[in-house]
This record gives C-alpha cells, structure tokens and sequence, in this order.
C-alpha cells in the first residue's frame, strides 16, 4: 500500500503509518543536548522516493521506514519536527493523511479541517548515523531476541560506574551464545542459538548492548527475523522497516563464569507463577532494613517467612517434591519475583547448594537466574 503521495514542495502521508512509526523512533531523541536539534525527529523524502523517519542522542539511533512516495523519484525533501508536538497532532487529528510542507524554518502540517504551522531548523544540519552496511550479521527471530533481553535486563545496574554493567552482553559460550546481564548481586543468562551469516569474528569482541538501546528494542521487536550487527565500538538491528543502531557500553564486563554455581545439593521443581506468587505474599511484610524473605525447603514443604519487630510477620506454604537434603537461606524478594516476572509462568528448578553461595533458578528452555543469598547475623 502506498502510503505517502508528494509535489515538489509538500508531501502527504498516510496518519497512522506515520504514527506508529514516530512510536518507534522519538525514544532515540535526546531529552536534553547543547545541540537542540537531536531533540527532534527528521522527516525526509530520499531520491527513490522512500520517505523514513529518524531520531538520533549521537549514541543511539532509530530509522523507520515510513513508505514509498508515487512520483517521488529524484525529488528529496527532509523535515526537522518536533516529537511531543507531532504526536499531539497525530493523535488528535482525524484526518486519514496529513500534508506536510517545508518553507525555510517552518513546517506546516494541514488536515481537512486543521491546520499547525510549527517551528522547525535547518534538516542539513541533522546528523545522521548508522547507515554503513555490515559484511557480517548474526541472524536470529525477533520473538526469540525479545524474550531473551526481557529475561535478562532486568538484571543490569544502569548506575554501575566500576564495571560496564549497564548493559547485556553477548559472547559464545562453549556451543551457545549467550545473553548475560548482573549488578554484582544478581545475574541473568539466556541461551540463543542465531544464525551467523558471514564471519562471526566481529561477535567474538563480545559486544556489550546498552540499556537505552534494549529499551528501543523492546518498542519495536515484534514479529520476523532480525539481523544483529557489529563494528566493535557500534552495533546494529535491521528489523525489516525499522534498523536501531547504537554505540556499544565501555568498560570491562566482570568474569560472570565465577558467579555461576558448578553443583548443587537440592533441587526443586515447581511452578514459576506459583513461587512468584508466594514470594509476593511473603514480602508483604518484609521490613525495609531487612529486605530479605526466609526460604526452608523440606522434602514435601516450601515455606517463606518474614518477621520484623516493627512491621509484623508473615507466613506462606506451598507444597513441593524437594530432591535432596532440607535447605534454609534468604533471598531479597524483588529479585526473585524479577526474575520469575521475565519467564512468563512455566515450569522452573530451585537448585541449591547451600546458604553461603548463590541460588539458582533455571529452566529448559536455556534460562539461569543466580542470586546471592542475604547473610544473618548469628
């Protein structure tokens, strides 16, 4: 479906297309810059005639194609609009397309009944990053990828200024790869298993994704195939119409291999939604100084349990088929309930080795969640 129509000096374009495509791309504008113009989007119209917007913080960007224009072959045209401002109109506009026209620093934006006239710049002055082709590309589906950085970014630490744990890493792991997020005290890994086309030398680097890059991916990951590519310093999603690029979090990512336990004593199979709910119930009552809910797990019997002089306390049972000797520990709650929250229900194993080193919760479909236990004064 064509969805821009265009004249030398204006162009007309579908409402709801651009719409969802201004959705994905404005969380790319910067909030704040000594360059103002990377607040806004870029509209523009190439010499083929294929209109795309674009947002850009010079460490992020976004491209989303936003149709082909009938007739527009050799005429370009680019627009510098503001985002807040654009959605507004979209939002409230009925019309099925609006016109867009361009004239010195003013773009006028006319529907049926409606008319904005809006201050915009100069669009030369854009910058526009990311268009470099790869030579090699790591393929993998895009529900696969989604699930994967949702199982697993719940667990960087965004405020880390030691390590470089403000992002996911990506690195081959024996015959996976794998996705790795940890804020030193709690650490996700998720097995995917992508298509490499070309030389996966460039993957080997491992490239480390970050936070405000999962959050452009989490907007526009949906249905199809993605391809992930990398300079070293930069990455890349080419996502069908719409491609993310990014500069890769520096820094030095910790060992995370020393983190993950190698046996365990006990082991406990339940239900994800079921162990989330519990946690939920016992934590009502955790206090702030504690932050910790008790776990005993006997042969039959998981109880978890809070007590604190000046909040209460609280006691929740389910039963279980506990393999292995009796445990206790404590775990803080919002960890585990993360954890469990990103799995989406299904089946996952407890496994335990002792209250000194760190729980696990895995499942079969490649995830392990490690969480160091909270120390009791005795």
């Amino acid at each position: 479906m064509t969805t821009a129509t265009m004249t030398k000096q204006q162009i007309s374009i579908h409402r709801e297309t651009l719409d969802e495509a201004l959705h994905s791309v404005a969380g790319a504008a910067a909030a704040k810059s000594i360059r103002p113009i990377i607040q806004n989007v870029l509209l523009r119209v190439d010499e083929a005639g294929n209109a795309s917007l674009y947002a850009t913080d010079l460490e992020a960007s976004v491209w989303r194609s936003v149709g082909a224009i009938e007739g527009g072959m050799g005429i370009g045209i680019a627009m510098v609009l503001n985002p807040q401002r654009l959605g507004a109109i979209l939002a409230t506009t009925p019309d099925e397309s609006l016109c867009f026209e361009a004239e010195d620093d003013r773009v006028t934006i006319r529907g049926k009944a409606c008319s904005f006239t809006l201050a915009s710049e100069d669009p030369a002055l854009f910058p526009v990053q990311g268009d470099d082709a790869a030579d090699s590309s790591m393929r993998l589906d895009a529900a696969e990828l989604r699930r994967a950085l949702r199982r697993t970014s719940y667990a960087l630490d965004v405020e880390s200024a030691r390590y470089a744990l403000n992002g996911v890493i990506l690195e081959r792991d024996g015959p996976d790869w794998v996705l790795v997020a940890t804020d030193g005290r709690r650490l996700s890994r998720q097995v995917i298993r992508p298509e490499i086309i070309g030389d996966e030398a460039p993957f080997l680097v491992r490239p480390i994704i970050p936070s405000k890059t999962l959050k452009l991916l989490e907007r526009t990951l949906d249905e199809g195939t993605v391809e992930f590519s990398t300079t070293g310093t930069t990455c890349r999603f080419d996502l069908g119409e719409t491609r993310i690029w990014s500069r890769l979090a520096e820094g030095r990512f910790p060992r995370w291999q020393d983190a993950m336990p190698r046996s365990h004593a006990t082991r406990v199979p339940m239900k994800a939604d079921e162990l989330r709910n519990a946690v939920q119930q016992a934590a009502i009552l955790v206090s702030r100084e504690s932050r910790a809910v008790d776990f005993a797990v006997d042969a039959d019997r998981l109880r978890l349990s809070t007590e604190s002089a000046d909040v209460g306390a609280s006691r929740v049972e389910m039963p279980i088929a506990s393999e292995g000797p009796d445990q206790r520990f404590a775990l803080d709650p919002g960890y585990v309930v993360d954890a469990l929250k990103s799995l989406e229900g299904g089946e996952v194993r407890l496994e335990i080795l002792d209250d000194q080193n760190p729980i696990v919760i895995r499942t079969d479909d490649g995830f392990t969640g490690v969480f160091m236990p909270i120390t009791r004064e005795k």
